[in-house]
């Protein structure tokens, strides 16, 4: 049963709430064009997965969760407290989106490393560890959930809380600093720099800054906040909504850009440019046919 007192009869979070699914809307709708050229053309492969689960699976999950917990009373939003079920789905869906960013970003140095196997040893090791422990913190909550009797606002086990941030945080710290290692190794032997390369750099510290900070402020947010504070809809939406464009997005661009480096193949590569092409044709063979 939903406990009315805690109903949230402030417009606000919906409207917030709801702000974060017109963005990811409009996300979807203006890069469908790329899309349908460089991910739904040729053969299907774990890249595409992760594209399409990240994009398409987690976006209709956040509509799914706004659905449960929202609806219209005098012409504006009113959220109510979630039900246990729909905590644990909430818990899932995060665990999910984490999780494929996570792998996107793996790969991506896998491949910056030549796909060597000391590089692979390493990556794999620490994706099996900080997953394991975001896994262990998301069954902490979902076992504390799982013990409410009604639908509430519920702070979730701080403990479990802990294993994600502490899981979460190594995962982004090791791609970071992976990829800057890479980087300044290469521009202090002069290793020629491609575009795609380039765009690695680009994206991988602007993804490390933002992801974290989302991160950073979702964890401190639950830590501190109230339990009866039900501002912690719009904030997981926005969560969400944030990774889930951040993972497809990393996807495409690469994709765009392999599709443009096969268009113009022979071509010279610049003398200023640095991290040798072997890292770009390692990097867009993963991409091509993993």
């Amino acid at each position: 049963m939903i406990s009315h007192s805690q109903e949230d009869f402030s417009p606000i979070v919906g409207f917030v709430t709801l702000s974060a699914l017109i963005a990811q809307t409009w996300d979807v709708l203006i890069y469908l064009t790329d899309e349908v050229e460089f991910i739904w053309r040729g053969r299907f492969n774990a890249i595409k997965a992760i594209y399409l689960l990240s994009r398409y699976l987690v976006f209709f999950s956040e509509l799914v969760y706004f659905g449960l917990v929202f609806h219209p009373k005098h012409g504006v939003l009113i959220s109510s407290p979630p039900c246990p079920k729909t905590w644990i789905f909430r818990l899932c869906v995060s665990q999910l989106a984490e999780t494929l960013l996570e792998a996107i970003l793996y790969i991506r140095v896998y491949a910056l490393y030549n796909k060597s196997r000391k590089a692979k040893m390493i990556l794999l090791s620490a994706f099996g560890i900080t997953t394991g422990l975001e896994f262990i913190g998301v069954t902490y909550m979902a076992h504390d959930f799982a013990t409410l009797t009604e639908c509430t606002f519920h702070a979730p086990d701080k403990t479990g809380m802990a294993y994600v941030g502490i899981g979460a945080g190594i995962s982004h710290s090791l791609i970071f600093i992976m990829t800057m290692t890479i980087f300044i190794v290469g521009k202090r032997n002069g290793w020629p720099r491609t575009p795609l390369t380039s765009l690695m750099l680009r994206e991988g510290v602007a993804a490390f800054f933002v992801i974290t900070g989302v991160l950073a402020t979702d964890i401190a947010f639950e830590l501190i906040r109230n339990a009866k504070v039900t501002d912690t809809h719009a904030l997981w939406i926005w969560v969400m909504t944030v990774i889930s464009i951040t993972t497809s997005r990393l996807v495409l661009n690469m994709r765009k850009l392999y599709s443009r480096r096969n268009d113009l193949h022979g071509s010279a590569t610049t003398g200023e440019e640095f991290i040798g092409t072997e890292n770009s044709v390692c990097l867009t063979t993963i991409l091509h046919d993993e």
